[in-house]
């Protein structure tokens, strides 16, 4: 199958600090890919540089086989949806409105019913008339979220398969709409959606991919299925915490318990130092 979003060897830097360092990475319909890491590692360059946002120093982003600068922003926007970590509404919009937002003016009655099965989908058609800054954190998550579907409906009817990038989606979620927004972008990927995700929560990173990018200082430290990167060794060499990773018999997932871990002891020395 053709690569559907590749990364060449791309860089990013700020100033003189390097974000991202020679990373090159090939994606195809259908994947959900988790991108894990420590703070500070890379990972929402690298989302910001995939979706086109923003222009590495070195290296290009291809999409379709073409590069992504060479696509004119509105046509970009039917190809690919981004959910950003940090999304700030000072109007007061109501959450119709804003889930509306996602299909760029189009008023049809197709549209309509797409915005109503989305607020469906994410528990938000009691609050669909409700002003988006009265509600708590977890709410205008899943607002945002719902924006993006309609935005991804609306141009893979276009397009195609389509591209959803989301920088730490279950943020100030509660436990239920975490899973419940993992399986909606799952069943996205069974439709032939690219899902890439960032993810802090290693267990929910486990749970969602069929694909792990683990990040650090910059540069890819390893990838593939999360019973081959989820491991001790990395989480000691990347996350400097020494634990135990323990595998769902029935599915082989792996799974990490914040009970079994302890601070590496090479790092608890450095500290000590300190």
């Amino acid at each position: 199958m053709s690569p559907l979003l590749e990364a060449d060897s791309l860089s990013v830097f700020a100033g003189r600090k390097t974000l991202i360092d020679r990373v090159s990475l090939s994606f195809t319909p259908g994947q959900t890919v988790a991108v894990i890491g420590p703070n500070g590692a890379g990972k929402s360059t690298l989302l910001r540089a995939l979706s086109g946002e923003i222009r590495p120093q070195s290296g290009q982003v291809r999409l379709n086989g073409k590069t992504i600068t060479s696509y004119l922003p509105h046509v970009l926007a039917t190809h690919r949806v981004v959910l950003s970590q940090q999304i700030n509404i000072t109007f007061p919009f109501t959450v119709a409105e804003v889930v509306g937002m996602g299909a760029n003016g189009e008023a049809t009655a197709k549209t309509e019913a797409s915005i109503d099965l989305v607020l469906a989908e994410l528990d938000l058609l009691e609050l669909a008339d409700q002003p988006i800054n009265t509600l708590s954190g977890g709410e205008q998550q899943r607002v945002h979220f719902a924006r993006v579907l309609v935005q991804h409906a609306h141009g893979q009817a276009r397009d195609g398969c389509g591209i959803m990038l989301l920088d730490e989606p279950t943020a100030n979620l509660d436990l239920r709409h975490q899973l419940g927004l993992l399986d909606i972008a799952k069943r996205r990927a069974l439709r032939g959606a690219l899902v890439i995700a960032i993810f802090h929560d290693l267990n929910l990173a486990a749970l969602f991919a069929t694909h792990v990018i683990v990040m650090n200082r910059g540069c890819i430290d390893s990838h593939g299925p999360p019973e081959e990167t989820i491991i001790d060794k990395m989480l000691e060499r990347v996350f400097e915490i020494e634990t135990a990773v323990s595998q769902l018999p029935e599915s082989g997932a792996p799974f990490v318990l914040p009970q079994r871990m302890i601070v590496a002891q090479h790092f608890r020395a450095e500290s000590d130092q300190a």
